[in-house]
């Protein structure tokens, strides 16, 4: 399936989204490409906040290179803090992370505006928190970065440590440093867990609730597809 005609798809207008990828399978099933054709049926419609974000990969693409950058460097900020015990490159990266996520989310919330007449403050949480997450995670910048997210991103291990802010300390022995990062990575993730499985019930159950209403949406464009087809049909037999 070639790059451009998935990209294409996810910078379309939401509701766009299924009648162009059935066309689009259609097509690709009549030219007898049949491969093709069952890969573009089974591409998912993007959430609300996924969608919002792969539209500001292609309308605010500087300021999403930005945030690329500096979460890049909140990642390798982080590692050299923690061995070296110098927080400055780390804090520095992580303002500009924040920076970035926060100019983002206020981009987002006007293109929702603009484009579906209003923004929940549920769907700006999601889009802050996949902003925040994909750009860390190796997983997820790919899809950040090309502008073909298809749901929200939850917070990964390493991305959930971005909001620690380090103790400037003298440097210690290569052992001392050693223990002393894995006790504080131990600490955050004892803080951490249990906020993040609330976060992430909370989450799911939302993202199930879009999940079923999309579904809808899909069913009824394929049965009004279906409708067309056999009015067509109709027609060419009378």
């Amino acid at each position: 399936m070639a790059h451009d005609e998935v990209a294409q798809l996810y910078g379309l207008l939401l509701d766009e989204f299924v009648p162009r990828r059935n066309a689009l399978a259609g097509a690709l099933r009549k030219a007898g490409d049949k491969e093709r054709a069952a890969e573009v049926a089974k591409l998912k419609r993007p959430t609300v906040a996924a969608w919002a974000v792969n539209q500001l990969a292609r309308r605010n693409r500087k300021d999403l290179d930005l945030l690329l950058d500096a979460g890049h460097r909140v990642r390798i900020g982080q590692i050299e803090a923690l061995e070296s015990g110098d927080p400055a490159q780390f804090e520095q990266a992580r303002r500009d992370h924040e920076r970035a996520v926060l100019g983002l989310v206020g981009a987002a919330r006007d293109l929702l505006a603009d484009e579906r007449g209003a923004a929940s403050d549920q769907t700006l949480s999601s889009i802050e928190r996949t902003l925040r997450y994909a750009s860390i995670d190796d997983e997820h910048r790919p899809a950040l970065a090309s502008g073909t997210l298809t749901v929200e991103v939850e917070a990964p291990g390493f991305g959930a440590f971005t909001g620690i802010s380090l103790p400037a300390q003298a440097p210690a022995p290569k052992r001392a440093r050693a223990r002393e990062r894995k006790a504080r990575v131990a600490a955050a993730e004892a803080d951490l867990k249990e906020a993040r499985k609330r976060e992430q019930d909370a989450h799911r159950r939302v993202a199930a609730a879009e999940n079923e209403l999309a579904g809808a949406q899909d069913a009824l464009e394929a049965a009004e597809a279906n409708t067309r087809e056999a009015e067509e049909r109709l027609r060419d037999v009378t």
